[in-house]
């Protein structure tokens, strides 16, 4: 959530900052009855220091929900998450090739993922683990869940020391699961990317009914009970991994070729050279 001093939020046609938005937006539901979905990405930190001093506003108009302690942006800060009325769920099933961000490049906008992957990478080389993003995020970490860097290399080999990662890195989209399931009804159907799970059926426990009733639940667990104890037979990703992938990279296309409208229009320099796109 962007600070008071925000020159993005700060100027005259503009002049909220994000606590003054979600203010004005829980306000204004609640005074017309209604509901709000909260896209939460990262941490819960910010909302949840924004709770702290709106907490009867937030109770009118969100409902109880279950914290997942295990979900990856719960861990961040238990606390917060325990106090937050928020279900993360952090799920990955579809994974785009760094080629398309090298595409985009061409535009003549930042290829943000190289540099961000690179930044964690260096992030990962600290000897002190405090140093780190997360005391547990090493470079052995990043090059087995992060990149591909293991298909072709042994344990043995030198690791990658800088720039040479980017080649093996895979995209995390760990947002696009929350961003796409909060898009509606309509665009679910029509891009064809999630599998909900079907509505309550008999073997379901009480609480998962429950889930189900407050709920969209995408992916679940196949048990079977063996010699009395529940055993894992299989998991259902509920995700469309082709289906993601193709929704993803046109959005991602899709938000350029608006981008003229955000930014001034730049030629390469030579003679006849097509207008480009560039974001400021």
């Amino acid at each position: 959530m962007a600070d008071e001093n925000d020159p993005r939020l700060r100027n005259e046609s503009f002049p909220l900052t994000g606590n003054d938005l979600l203010t004005k937006f829980c306000e204004d539901a609640a005074k017309t009855g209604q509901k709000l979905t909260l896209l939460l990405i990262s941490s819960l930190e910010d909302i949840y220091n924004f709770l702290i001093s709106n907490k009867l506003l937030i109770k009118k108009l969100i409902s109880n929900l279950e914290v997942l302690p295990e979900a990856n942006n719960n861990r961040y800060d238990i606390e917060a998450a325990t106090n937050f009325y928020a279900l993360i769920v952090v799920a990955v099933a579809a994974t785009i090739e760094p080629e398309i961000f090298a595409e985009l490049a061409k535009t003549g906008n930042e290829n943000i993922q190289k540099a961000q992957d690179l930044s964690f990478y260096r992030n990962a080389f600290h000897e002190d683990p405090a140093k780190r993003f997360r005391l547990d995020r090493d470079r052995e970490y990043f090059l087995r869940t992060r990149t591909n860097w293991f298909d072709n290399h042994s344990d043995t080999d030198p690791r990658p020391k800088g720039v040479e990662i980017s080649a093996f890195t895979k995209v995390v989209v760990y947002n696009a699961l929350a961003a796409i399931g909060v898009s509606g009804e309509d665009s679910l159907k029509a891009l064809n990317v999630l599998n909900i799970q079907p509505d309550s059926i008999a073997s379901d426990s009480e609480q998962v009914r429950a889930l189900k009733r407050r709920h969209k639940v995408v992916g679940y667990e196949i048990k079977r009970i063996v010699d009395g104890k529940e055993v894992l037979e299989s998991e259902v990703p509920g995700i469309n991994v082709e289906q993601m992938v193709n929704s993803l990279k046109a959005f991602l296309k899709g938000s350029l070729i608006s981008a003229p409208l955000l930014g001034s229009k730049e030629t390469d320099g030579s003679p006849g050279a097509p207008e480009r796109p560039r974001i400021r």
